[in-house]
């Protein structure tokens, strides 16, 4: 994936982001020391209406058909359908919380398991944030 589709889709995910509406504001213009004109004056031509967006993201529920998960959360959803052998034995180290989709550890830890653009922004996260760029890859030998 390169740079600028992990940037469109980090813009796509912020923008899934859940907002009030704007008749929900308990403060007025009036309030505020704005009259009614000046502020239509200040919006003309500008739709303001805005709709309560909720939206789950990355539910397990919307899986594509390519998704490495779909096979083992369909097995862990209904283990009495038919099912590869290989899948199967594959399923008894994950389990399901909340709708998304963990491995168990043997320590027992619950990893987070990701699809693609999920693993790739969460990597750019650690890349570009707190752990950043390596001094030099032979230091790291």
């Amino acid at each position: 994936m390169t740079k600028e589709k992990l940037e469109e889709l980090v813009e796509i995910k912020e923008k899934l982001i859940a907002y009030e509406p704007i008749a929900n504001v308990s403060t007025s213009s009036e309030q505020l020391g704005a009259s009614e004109q000046g502020v239509k004056d200040n919006f003309e031509g500008v739709d303001l209406h805005f709709d309560k967006v909720m939206a789950e993201i990355f539910a397990i529920d919307d899986l594509v058909d390519d998704d490495w998960r779909k096979p083992i959360v369909n097995y862990l959803e209904n283990p009495v359908g038919v099912t590869e052998r290989k899948v199967k034995y594959r399923a008894l180290s994950y389990t399901i919380i909340e709708n998304e989709l963990f491995k168990k550890t043997p320590e027992g830890v619950l990893l987070k398991c990701l699809n693609e653009n999920e693993a790739y922004v969460a990597i750019s996260n650690v890349h570009s944030g707190a752990c950043g760029v390596h001094q030099a890859g032979h230091k790291m030998k």
